[in-house]
Order: C-alpha cells, then structure tokens, then sequence
C-alpha cells in the first residue's frame, strides 16, 4: 500500500488538501524508497529536484512520520535524515505549504505521536519563512489550544520567537504589544474554551487551514458543513 492510500484511511481529512500532483510525487517517492524501506541513499533521491519538487518531498517526508493508530516515538534513521535536510533546505514554502506541514504535525501529536522535536521541526522552519502576520494567522490557534500542551512544552518556546518580532523597530514594538495584548486569557498554551473543546479565538475547527486546494470528494468545493476543515483531525 503506498502512502496516499495508508494516509487516506487513517487521516480522512489529508487527501482533502493534495493536488493530483502531489499523488503521483508520494507515488514516485514511494517507488525510489522501497523496497526494502529506505533502501535508497537521500543524495540520490533528492538529486537533480527543484524547489518546487523538494517541497513535494518534504510534504511526503512529513506524512511519512505517521507510524500507524498506535502512535510512537522513534523513526528510522534514514527519516530523521530526511527530516533534517529539509527542515534545513532554504526553500520557498508557501503559505498553503506550512498550513499544511503544520496540520498533519497537530494531527498526529494529536494520535499518540509524542517525538515532538521530529513531528515539528519541518513545519516550524516553514513557518519561519513567512511574514509575521502570516505566523500569527497560522501559529496561533496552536497556541491557543490546549490539547497541544505536551507539544507546547517541547516547542513552545520556537513558536514565540518566530511570533515575536525584533524590537528594534518601534512599530514591530507596537504590534507585538497588540498581538499579546489581544490574546484572550483563555486563550492559553495549557487551556481552552470551558465546555467547547476549542479557544474560543480559533476560527471554525481551530485547524489553521484555509479551504483545501481541492476536494477530492465533491469536485473542489469545502468540506462537510460548509467547514475549511473538511473533517477536524484527531
């Protein structure tokens, strides 16, 4: 079964938010590396791939932490060096791109998933790469929700220094007054709204997502119930 597939009975909602050229690329990236798993070298994978196709790679790299309903912590080597080249890669991720990589890292810290160092290091050097206001559109309902206090606690500090810009700038000083100022106190790393199960300051599933790139379910429109989220993770 090749990941697509695997992904898409265990977490509903992630074909929702791939593009018919993603599917082929997890399906080329799936041949090169099997079998045996992780049979081929990383340079010779990745070699000769632009930027756009290094992003594909990271999108499957980051699906690939999934080890099943049971949940763990501990990855194959060859996955951790994965990891690390392209958390480490200068690439032009987009907003729908972190979006996304950050999505499936809540999701399966969200599933018994607790190596969050690993979980997280490719959606938080996605995130680095946008403007301030789009982090605190994309890392804020993380921030707020306290279902991800585990992670919160690993992390934690990395999602406010990306949240917090340099103060030498009397208008950046401004803003990160507002930013802090604007946080509901329920809106804590460690609680959220009393009897809803999520903050009262996220949007709809408190996902972070925008509408998917396509729904593959009915033709391209949102999901069930008119949510951006077509089923809330977890």
């Amino acid at each position: 079964m090749g990941l697509f597939e695997e992904i898409s009975r265990a977490l509903h909602w992630v074909p929702y938010y791939l593009s018919d050229e993603d599917v082929a690329a997890m399906a080329r990236f799936d041949e090169a590396f099997g079998p045996p798993a992780w049979a081929t070298s990383l340079t010779s994978l990745v070699d000769g791939l632009d930027d756009d196709g290094l992003r594909a790679f990271g999108r499957w790299v980051q699906l690939r932490l999934w080890l099943g309903n049971d949940g763990g912590r501990d990855y194959d080597e060859r996955l951790l060096e994965a990891v690390r080249f392209i958390a480490d890669a200068d690439l032009a991720w987009t907003v729908e791109d972190a979006r996304l990589l950050w999505n499936i890292a809540n999701t399966l810290a969200m599933r018994l998933h607790t190596n969050y160092p690993v979980l997280y290091r490719i959606p938080l050097a996605a995130a680095a790469r946008m403007n301030y206001a789009d982090r605190r559109r994309l890392l804020g309902p993380f921030q707020a929700r306290g279902r991800y206090k585990a992670a919160w606690e690993v992390i934690g500090d990395q999602v406010e220094a990306l949240l917090t810009e340099p103060g030498g700038d009397p208008a950046a000083r401004v803003r990160n007054i507002i930013w802090t100022s604007t946080r509901s106190p329920a809106c804590s790393p460690t609680s959220s709204a009393p009897g809803s199960g999520r903050s009262p300051c996220c949007r709809c599933c408190g996902t972070g997502l925008r509408p998917p790139r396509r729904n593959r379910a009915n033709g391209g429109s949102a999901g069930p119930g008119g949510c951006s989220s077509p089923r809330r993770p977890g």
